[in-house]
């Protein structure tokens, strides 16, 4: 697919055109919002409104800079506003027993769900500087430019974010690289710094 071809069709209003970059960048997209709202009952919604929001704005996208970074930073946009718009009071780590992501639950298994559990625990600017650099696989300087801070924010950010979900998990080999071969099959590789991945 000729991205940019495709992109230029859809801001002249080609659904079918943007239709393929929804089926493009939507896994990336639904695990940015997992992982920042933690709540079903609205992952779906915020996907949507994601796309929605992307459509309407693809006239102003530069085409210089990457497409789905501009894409995350919409989806990171929608869950913000999601969260300052339904402020509960339950804590994070209640709503999580809500939130389920079918798509991944046989990706990592038991290790993923204590991840998300962990990350549900944690303050929104934590869990958005994770799920960016370890989620997303963003660099930290990519990361950085998309939150707009600095490169050392975001190099302190990381760090302080990893240290309190280390401590939420409880257990600190989740995030050492290491193989489980038992059924012949590679675990994820989670960096073991933050300098990783």
């Amino acid at each position: 697919m000729d991205e940019a071809r495709v992109i230029a069709r859809a801001a002249q209003g080609d659904e079918d055109a943007f239709e393929l970059l929804v089926l493009k960048y939507r896994r990336d997209v639904t695990r940015t919002v997992l992982f920042t709202v933690s709540d079903a009952d609205v992952i779906e919604d915020l996907v949507q409104e994601t796309f929605l929001r992307a459509f309407r704005s693809l006239r102003t996208f530069d085409t210089t800079k990457p497409f789905r970074n501009w894409l995350l930073t919409i989806a990171l946009n929608a869950s913000r506003s999601y969260l300052r718009r339904r402020f509960v009071t339950l804590p994070w780590s209640e709503r999580y027993d809500r939130a389920v992501e079918p798509q991944f639950a046989s990706d990592e298994g038991a290790v993923l769900q204590d991840v998300l559990r962990a990350m549900a625990q944690l303050r929104y600017r934590d869990r958005e500087i994770l799920t960016l650099h370890y989620v997303n696989d963003l660099t930290l300087k990519q990361a950085a430019n998309l939150l707009g801070i600095p490169l050392g924010t975001a190099k302190s950010r990381l760090a302080k974010a990893l240290s309190r979900l280390r401590e939420a998990l409880q257990y600190d080999d989740v995030f050492e690289e290491k193989e489980v071969t038992e059924d012949g099959r590679k675990t994820h590789r989670y960096p073991t710094s933050p300098g990783g991945g």
